[in-house]
C-alpha cells in the first residue's frame, strides 16, 4: 500500500498496517457466530464516507459512526462471512474435498450510489482480493495448517500412551512431550531442506535422533528430580518446552513450515463416497501400525513385562536384579522415538 502513488489519482485503500495501531475488538456469540471490528484510521476512503450525513440523519450519530468509521467481519458459522472491509462482501466457504475448499465471493453496494463511488470500489475490491485469487494469504495459510493438523489425529493417543508409561517409571507428568515430537518434526523439515535427505531417509533418522536427546535429557535432568514431588517435574518439563517452542518461533517463525510431499504419496484414492489423498492414508497406516507395534512390545515380551513391572513397583524390580535405571533410559528413548513417529 505505500508503494501506491496516491498524489498522482492512485486508489486510496483502507490502512489495514495501522489496524495494530487503532483500536479494535469482538463479539462472540452461540453456535461459533463471531464479529471483529476495527477503528478505521482513514475512513475518508472508503465510498460510503461521502453518505455520513444521510446515515447521521437517518440512523442517528452513534449507528452511523460505527456505520462510517468502523470495519466488520460477521462469521456466521461455519462458512459464511459477511465483510465490510476492504470492500463489501459476503464470501462462503464450500468444501469440495478433504484437501480442496471452495472461496466464492458476492460483492454487494448500496442502490443508487454514484458512478464515482462504485468505481472506487471495485477498485479498492480488485487490488485487494484479485492478487491473491480471491482468497487472502491468510486464509490460504488457515486451510493449509487445517489440513496439515488432521494428519495429527492420532497423536493423541500416542501422547497419552508415552505419558503414561514415563510417569509410571519417572514418576514424573512431562509437559515437554509434545514438544519432544516438534523437535522432531523440525530435524526432518531442516535434515530435508539442508543436509539433502529424502523424506524416507527422515522417517528413520528425525525419530532417533528425537529419542537420543530424549535420553540426554532424562540422564541430565529429569532423573535428578524424580524423587522429588510431581510438581517439580511438571514445571521443570514445562520450562523446557517453552524453551523449545521459544526457541524454534525466534528462529522461523509462527507460519507453517512446510516440505514437498514425496513423489509416491501424491495424488489419492477416489472411494466413492469422498477423495482420501495417498499422504493421509499413509499417515493413518503408518500410525496404526506403530501404535499396534507398541501394544505387542508392552504386552507380548519379555522387556514389556519388565516394563510393566517397572511401572508398577521399579524398588521391587531392582531387588531381583533388573537395571532399573536403564529400563528407565530405554523407555524414554522409546516412548519419544514412537512418539514422533506416530
Amino acid at each position: 500500500m505505500d508503494r501506491r502513488n496516491y498524489e498522482a489519482g492512485g486508489t486510496k485503500a483502507v490502512d489495514a498496517d495501522g489496524w495494530s495501531k487503532s483500536q479494535g475488538g469482538f463479539y462472540s456469540y452461540e453456535n461459533g457466530h463471531m464479529l471483529l471490528w476495527t477503528r478505521l484510521l482513514n475512513p475518508e476512503v472508503r465510498p460510503v464516507y461521502q453518505n455520513r450525513e444521510w446515515i447521521q440523519a437517518q440512523f442517528g450519530e452513534a449507528r452511523a459512526d460505527s456505520i462510517v468509521n468502523q470495519t466488520r467481519n460477521l462469521c456466521l458459522y461455519p462458512n459464511v462471512y459477511l465483510m465490510d472491509q476492504f470492500s463489501t462482501q459476503i464470501r462462503v466457504l464450500r468444501p469440495i474435498s478433504v484437501d480442496e475448499t471452495e472461496v466464492t465471493i458476492y460483492c454487494f453496494a448500496p442502490k443508487g450510489e454514484s458512478a464515482e463511488n462504485r468505481r472506487v470500489r471495485i477498485r479498492q475490491y480488485e487490488d485487494f482480493f484479485n492478487v491473491s485469487g480471491m482468497g487472502t494469504p491468510d486464509d490460504l495459510e488457515e486451510f493449509r495448517g487445517c489440513q496439515d493438523g488432521y494428519h495429527g489425529a492420532l497423536a493423541e493417543w500416542n501422547d497419552s500412551l508415552g505419558l503414561a508409561v514415563i510417569f509410571g517409571l519417572l514418576k514424573i507428568v512431562n509437559f515437554a512431550h509434545g514438544a519432544m515430537y516438534m523437535l522432531g518434526a523440525f530435524a526432518t523439515l531442516l535434515g530435508m531442506r539442508y543436509l539433502g535427505i529424502n523424506y524416507w531417509a527422515a522417517l528413520l533418522l528425525a525419530p532417533l535422533f528425537v529419542g537420543l536427546f530424549g535420553m540426554l535429557l532424562e540422564r541430565t535432568l529429569l532423573r535428578r528430580i524424580a524423587h522429588l514431588d510431581h510438581l517439580y517435574g511438571l514445571l521443570l518439563t514445562f520450562g523446557l518446552a517453552l524453551i523449545f517452542e521459544g526457541t524454534l518461533v525466534n528462529f522461523f517463525g509462527v507460519s507453517g513450515a512446510r516440505y514437498p510431499t514425496p513423489e509416491a504419496l501424491q495424488g489419492g484414492f477416489q472411494l466413492g463416497f469422498m477423495f482420501l489423498p495417498k499422504y493421509r492414508a499413509f499417515v493413518l497406516v503408518a500410525a496404526i501400525v506403530v501404535c499396534l507395534f507398541t501394544w505387542y512390545m508392552i504386552e507380548r515380551t519379555r522387556l514389556g513385562a519388565y516394563l510393566r513391572a517397572g511401572t508398577e513397583n521399579p524398588a521391587l524390580m531392582q531387588a531381583f536384579g533388573v537395571n532399573v535405571p536403564l529400563l528407565i533410559t530405554l523407555t524414554y528413548l522409546d516412548c519419544t522415538h514412537s512418539n514422533y513417529q506416530t
